[in-house]
């Protein structure tokens, strides 16, 4: 390889090879077609191009906080099998078109009034990822990766083009704002082995209008709060599983299809935010059916209202949700949270009568408002059973003649009082008479509460 000065090589040439070159500017040839193969760039100020630019098998060298600049007069610009490594910044500025094939860079790169970038086969365990790609203001109409390993997307003013990434083991993904013609499209290469891993994607601002399609991924942190209403939204989640967290709080989720979601490791946070025209199918939905809230550490009285307020309105919808999509048995587990909320809220603002709020309780306690028949089932046998020693006890006159008596004989009279609509037996007296009428009404509420909780599932439509 020689070293060499750029303003010393032949500007006639539309093909340089083997060549090094340091610590200047490189203008090339005005509307023409330039091609660098199998050269080193170390610590080049800027390149300046306004016909197409082709880098093949090239590698560049950056120091540490320096700054790089491509500047080009809506041209082309082509990199094959090139490494761009770690150090400074490296700037793209005013390219119709730029592309990267199997190519690397640990340097970030930053890209402004530029059209298109799209990534094929680039980043790989052996030669490195992709670290960083900022995009710096609107023009951009097309970005499509296909990269094994990216690091960083970042698009921090509004987008409006094409956003596309077939599978990869992709970082941080992070909007600031989607227009109206902005199409979102995150999918695996290989549908059978959803080979597309996302670590976050976040949207910011509240104002989003495109398309987003998200299917046969993994993704950890999935971030998109605050949304306002937008007509003609169209959002799909498809076949992903969520790991970490999907938020999705305080917002207008009309347009939202969620279809085949996995979200059962997930942290959950839907506040404030209005579902009843979401379309979900086939959820798996955190354990518990628990949807998060964020409350502030040591919060006071009022902030924790406002937390079971939220939450209880949110089970509220998702109950009501699930009863229309006659999908019974997730609309009873948000119905239970829904209550669990409510006797929460009511516990610290006292809106409900003493009464209301016993009775919220002992619901609670006894049947988990209606899903649990074990607890009515096993809180009767245990109770009904003190109660026959008392009234064995009382018969006899000791445990040692209770002990001794028939096992038989006391299971029948066990089972006998169990009915609470039994008839008093003859030898019974009034102690053990007035011990048996309290015993019946409690048996008779533990039983309508087993009774309640087995029948839940039985109404259909």
């Amino acid at each position: 390889m020689v070293e060499a000065k750029y303003s010393q090589v032949d500007k006639r040439q539309k093909e340089i090879s083997d060549m090094k070159f340091s610590m200047e500017v490189i203008n090339t040839i005005a509307n023409g077609t330039n091609k660098f193969i199998n050269c080193e760039f170390h610590n080049i100020s800027k390149v300046v191009s306004q016909g197409t630019l082709t880098f093949r098998n090239c590698k560049f060298f950056y120091s540490n906080n320096s700054k790089s600049y491509f500047q080009g007069s809506d041209s082309h610009i082509l990199f094959e099998d090139c490494n761009f490594n770690k150090g400074g910044r490296l700037y793209f500025e005013k390219f119709s078109d730029i592309e990267f094939y199997n190519c690397s860079a640990s340097t970030k790169l930053i890209f402004k009034a530029v059209k298109s970038v799209k990534l094929f086969k680039c980043g790989d365990e052996k030669n490195g990822s992709i670290s960083n790609l900022q995009f710096d203001d609107t023009r951009l109409d097309c970005l499509y990766s296909d990269c094994s390993i990216l690091d960083r997307i970042n698009i921090l003013k509004s987008f409006n083009g094409k956003f596309i990434v077939n599978g990869g083991d992709i970082g941080n993904i992070e909007f600031n704002r989607i227009l109206e013609k902005a199409e979102i499209k995150l999918s695996a290469h290989n549908l059978f082995e959803q080979d597309l891993y996302v670590f976050s994607l976040v949207i910011k601002d509240s104002f989003f209008a495109g398309k987003l399609d998200l299917k046969y991924l993994n993704i950890e942190v999935l971030e998109m709060p605050n949304l306002s209403p937008v007509e003609n939204r169209n959002v799909l989640f498809h076949n992903i599983k969520v790991y970490s967290r999907l938020n999705l709080s305080n917002s207008f989720l009309d347009g939202f299809t969620l279809n085949d979601v996995n979200l059962e490791n997930a942290e959950l946070r839907l506040g404030g935010s209005f579902i009843r025209n979401t379309i979900f199918s086939n959820i798996k939905w955190p354990i518990g059916y628990v949807v998060n809230e964020e409350l502030p550490e040591n919060p006071s009285p009022k902030e924790k209202i406002n937390y079971y307020s939220r939450l209880k309105e949110v089970y509220q919808q998702l109950k009501h949700k699930s009863f229309i999509d006659n999908n019974r048995l997730d609309g009873l587990k948000f119905y239970r949270n829904e209550m669990d909320a409510y006797f929460q809220k009511i516990k610290l603002d006292k809106t409900e009568s003493r009464w209301s709020r016993f009775l919220l309780r002992v619901d609670k306690l006894v049947s988990n408002f209606g899903q649990s028949y074990m607890r009515p089932l096993l809180i009767l046998l245990i109770f009904h059973l003190l109660i026959s020693f008392v009234i064995w006890y009382l018969q006899s006159g000791s445990f040692l003649e209770i002990m001794s008596s028939s096992f038989n004989e006391g299971i029948w009279d066990y089972v006998y009082r169990l009915n609470p609509i039994h008839r008093p037996l003859d030898d019974w007296s009034k102690t053990i008479n007035g011990i048996d009428a309290v015993s019946r009404f409690i048996n008779g509420f533990f039983i309508y509460h087993f009774i309640k909780a087995i029948r839940r599932y039985s109404k259909v439509g």
